[in-house]
């Protein structure tokens, strides 16, 4: 009996575990902004050309009108009765979800001045709140495959960002961004939001972004240049997280002594 049991609650937790990373794996490509193979390949720190811009709005227009036109003629065939058409529907708009929309065009990448001025917007604060109580709901589900939270929340960081620029939470927003887009291991958008959280708000101390940043820099993304300066910048400024600095005082030490040594052996080449 004993056995049976450990038998059972050994295969539900398989199967559980699987459930959650097919979930993962479902949902995955609404955060990617392309396919995986070449998410390494591209860059965001330049801003996107107009007429790209104009093209994606466009495309972003005719999906919501798609959207709209689909769920009127569902209603209008539960309105007259005909609720075979109506399932047709029903299950169009259903498969819609199920289908990988890329967004060509991150809020990160067209957010890119320099904040100033920032206020607080009750309207924003509310917004922050929502998605900010989903997000910290959704790290305590997503072990059981609650990755429709984070997607959620995401799209509401993003829509306070382009509502609300002069808002106080842009920087918070950003930051909560950047831990999403870094759990669905889209590192390079996770850089860009840290980036713009520091960028709106260098003084910002609430978190440790530029730690996070500096980590996604050294060992996601290879730029290690770029990550001493933000390691460097967290122990100034991330005081409150004293295990962080004593790894980013470590991680400067290594890539300075690997950065000698590599000088070392160019100049006994030549």
């Amino acid at each position: 009996m004993k056995n049976g049991t450990i038998l059972f609650v050994s295969v539900f937790a398989l199967a559980f575990a699987l459930a959650g990373c097919s979930e993962e794996k479902r949902y995955s490509s609404i955060y990617t902004t392309e396919p995986a193979d070449e998410v390494q390949q591209q860059s965001y720190d330049a801003p996107p050309e107009a007429a790209e811009v104009d093209l994606v709005e466009k495309l972003a227009q005719e999906r919501r009108e798609y959207v709209e036109a689909l769920k009127t003629l569902r209603s209008y065939y539960e309105n007259t009765g005909n609720f075979r058409k109506s399932k047709w529907a029903a299950r169009e708009l259903d498969m819609i979800g199920d289908t990988p929309q890329y967004k060509f065009i991150v809020t990160g990448e067209i957010s890119s001045k320099n904040a100033k001025n920032l206020v607080s917007v009750p309207e924003a604060d509310e917004l922050f709140k929502k998605a900010n109580d989903l997000y910290n709901k959704t790290r305590f589900t997503i072990l059981i495959g609650d990755t429709p939270g984070f997607r959620k929340a995401l799209n509401m960081f993003n829509e306070l960002i382009e509502k609300f620029p002069n808002s106080d939470k842009v920087d918070d927003a950003a930051y909560r961004a950047g831990q999403i887009y870094s759990f669905f291991k889209d590192y390079k958008l996770a850089a860009l939001y840290y980036k713009r959280a520091v960028q709106w708000n260098p003084d910002i101390e609430e978190y440790p972004v530029r730690f996070k940043l500096a980590s996604i820099l050294d060992k996601k993304l290879g730029k290690r240049s770029e990550a001493l300066r933000y390691y460097e910048l967290a122990i100034k400024k991330e005081t409150d997280y004293p295990a962080n600095i004593e790894t980013a005082e470590m991680r400067i030490k290594e890539i300075q002594k690997t950065r000698s040594s590599e000088q070392m052996k160019e100049k006994m080449k030549n």
